[in-house]
């Protein structure tokens, strides 16, 4: 048995269409739930822990951009993606509302794709967050101005994630956005000693 790639919830009201899609992602790994209206969306998007929402915005009855509004009240951390043919106001609207991508097609690859790069981003945003809590966020209220000074704080950073990447160099840099020359180049500038 392969392992789950991510939890989906899919919400689209043409039958036809919610099953293409969900049959399609369930063979790539996925788990998807689906849901053919707003009523029956808001119901369901509270009750398991979603990866990623997939909102097809021309509900039947109801403006797509509000069912967005009502997903993000009931779960802030759920990533969306809007699809749907709608024009370019309401796509423009659902994007500004935080939606993480809009696709015009649900064209079963496309959506695919997406959802991988969604996933992927979020799990990369997520490391960051535990990392940053871990390393201990924001330099205290008191800090003199030396502590502020960019080069300070930039060498306390990498510390910090170096600490919680275990000393990993490699990983290190991944996290920290940059790659693994700058990184030594940066532990040669702070005279951050290399661990045997």
């Amino acid at each position: 048995m392969t392992a789950i790639r991510g939890k989906l919830f899919l919400v689209e009201p043409d039958p036809r269409i919610c099953d293409s899609v969900a049959r399609r992602l369930r063979k790539q790994g996925y788990l998807v739930a689906t849901a053919e209206s707003a009523s029956e969306a808001f119901q369901k998007v509270t009750r398991s822990d979603w990866d990623l929402c997939l909102l097809n915005i021309n509900l039947r009855g109801v403006d797509g951009i509000k069912v967005r509004y009502r997903i993000r009240e009931l779960r802030p951390d759920l990533p969306v993606i809007a699809i749907g043919d709608t024009p370019a106001e309401i796509a423009l609207a659902a994007v500004a509302n935080g939606t993480y991508d809009y696709l015009p097609d649900p064209a079963v690859e496309e959506v695919a794709h997406r959802v991988r790069h969604a996933l992927e981003h979020r799990k990369d945003r997520d490391e960051v967050s535990r990392l940053r809590a871990q390393a201990g966020g924001a330099p205290p209220a008191e800090a003199t101005d030396q502590e502020l000074k960019l080069e300070s704080v930039e060498k306390r950073h990498i510390l910090s994630v170096l600490g919680a990447c275990n000393g990993n160099r490699k990983r290190a840099a991944t996290v920290l956005g940059i790659d693994r020359a700058t990184l030594y180049h940066k532990l040669k500038r702070y005279g951050i000693e290399r661990k045997s």
